[in-house]
């Protein structure tokens, strides 16, 4: 199941809720906790105890916040290998290849590059089709942050291709359709999240106000 409100959105790169240590729905330190950080006068009784505890409150948020975003990246690695051995499958039945390892399929970029070649084939759909869904499905999980969790995906594939192939890929080929389907994802997830939700996009000027 899909996490609810803002703070299932947060980016998997750096694992933080976002660069400010702020999140609106309060995943680290609301906007009053931290203003009351710099009260002065006659608060500073008790600045010292509201600090301790806006750190612990930070702590326990970063926590939550990192948890959040592994779900999310575990969540998009499953419909990512989901969607791909489905497209393998479905385009080893549709071009009645038989002779290819539908296992390795999504981490063999040794097939000899030809239109005539229908094991080629299978690869470059596959991969097209999987970064094609895949985005848009990202965007149903993580919201604005699908070229966020796209990036990521893609690098854990490639990690996966050297560990699976004993080698890293030179294919120049391979290369191409993993950057062009990359593309795809990137673009088609941002558009569909920026069209269901784009009220959770935040944008320059709005931050000068948060």
């Amino acid at each position: 199941m899909r996490n609810e409100g803002h703070n299932s959105t947060l980016p998997p790169l750096a694992l933080q809720c976002c660069p400010c240590g702020l999140v609106k729905d309060g995943c680290l330190l609301t906007r009053g906790s931290m203003e009351d950080q710099h009260i002065t006068g006659g608060g500073e009784a008790t600045t010292e105890g509201r600090m301790d505890n806006n750190l612990d409150a930070q702590e326990d948020g970063e926590t939550r916040c990192n948890k959040v975003v592994l779900q999310n990246l575990l969540m998009c690695m499953v419909c990512f290998y989901s969607l791909y051995y489905i497209a393998v499958s479905l385009c080893i039945g549709l071009l009645r290849v038989h002779e290819i390892n539908s296992l390795l399929a999504p981490f063999d970029y040794t097939t000899q590059p030809s239109w005539q070649n229908p094991k080629y084939l299978v690869g470059v759909i596959s991969t097209e089709v999987t970064y094609l869904l895949g985005g848009l499905v990202f965007a149903w999980i993580v919201e604005e942050w699908v070229w966020d969790y796209a990036i990521t995906v893609t690098l854990l594939h490639i990690a996966m291709t050297v560990a699976v192939m004993s080698d890293f890929p030179s294919a120049e080929h391979w290369w191409i359709a993993l950057g062009s389907g990359l593309v795809m994802m990137i673009f088609g997830g941002q558009l569909l999240a920026y069209k269901l939700f784009r009220s959770n996009f935040v944008y320059p000027a709005e931050l000068q106000n948060f």
